[in-house]
């Protein structure tokens, strides 16, 4: 006989996180996710990558999987009415979230059109069985706060509009550093020794990665106002710049050097193999409270 009796508002719950869920790839929130992103085809194709990584045993899903929590979350704040100009915002983010698309689609694709450097070296980096979890993870936030969203806002706001959309600016990242901490900070079923190495406290991304969310913040914002005033020559030439010296902070990501190497062995040990896996306990993660 079964002593155990189910609640019936925990039944609620689970019924209806699971008709929130992905209709591919089963992510949690998906209202607050199109809540963030208007367009149905860009949640679907993120929802298909989604799928596509975890039957491919894939890395490229690891930042996926962060950057779906990134849009639950962004919605979670449009819906609080967290932002100052939520329709700017909102033109910011799709350009935003489309560049990550392109950048996807180009490398899956082979295109004869590659992806930017900075992608380039975490999409190859994907291949590295050796590299931890955090790391897949930072060079996916080095790629996009550091290169794409400097683009995304010059081209979506005019330099008269910079100082007003700086708060909204400011938010997303302490949105965006929400959730990457949230979710290193609870991936010990994936990294088990990781907060032993202070990998998650305080300065740890930069303690052994050799990636700053600070650093990347400030550096997009200046990029951006940089870019918006160009001209389009100007721009194209700045843009090929940055994304240079984005790609070299990759490659340190990659090669952290003796000392980097010699911990990201350590918790590799101990982390869990399996990639499909993996990417559904980062699904797990990073759910705004």
């Amino acid at each position: 006989m079964n002593f155990l009796r189910r609640h019936p508002a925990h039944d609620a719950e689970t019924a209806a996180r699971a008709r929130d869920a992905s209709p591919i790839a089963g992510a949690p929130n998906t209202s607050l996710a199109r809540n963030a992103i208007r367009d149905p085809s860009t949640v679907e194709a993120i929802d298909r990558l989604l799928a596509w990584s975890r039957a491919e045993h894939s890395r490229i899903g690891f930042f996926a999987a962060l950057y779906w929590h990134v849009a639950v979350a962004e919605g979670k704040s449009l819906a609080e009415g967290k932002f100052k100009d939520p329709v700017l915002f909102t033109r910011v983010s799709e350009v935003f979230f489309g560049r990550y698309l392109t950048a996807v689609d180009r490398f899956r694709n082979a295109s004869p059109e590659p992806p930017s450097s900075s992608w380039l070296v975490s999409f190859e980096a994907a291949r590295d069985a050796d590299l931890i979890v955090v790391q897949h993870l930072l060079l996916g936030a080095n790629a996009h706060i550091n290169f794409d969203l400097s683009i995304a806002i010059a081209e979506c706001v005019a330099p008269a509009q910079m100082a007003a959309f700086r708060p909204d600016f400011e938010y997303l990242n302490e949105v965006f550093r929400g959730v990457i901490r949230t979710t290193v900070a609870d991936i010990s079923r994936v990294s088990r020794v990781l907060s032993s190495v202070g990998l998650v406290t305080g300065r740890g991304e930069d303690i052994l990665i050799g990636f700053s969310l600070r650093r990347a913040r400030e550096g997009a914002w200046k990029a951006a106002g940089e870019l918006a005033a160009m001209t389009p020559a100007e721009r194209t030439a700045a843009i090929a710049e940055r994304d240079a010296a984005v790609a070299d902070v990759a490659r340190i990501i990659v090669n952290p050097g003796w000392f980097g190497r010699a911990v990201v062995a350590a918790i590799h040990h101990f982390e869990k193999r399996d990639v499909s896996q993996i990417i559904g306990d980062l699904l797990e993660k990073g759910e705004p409270s």
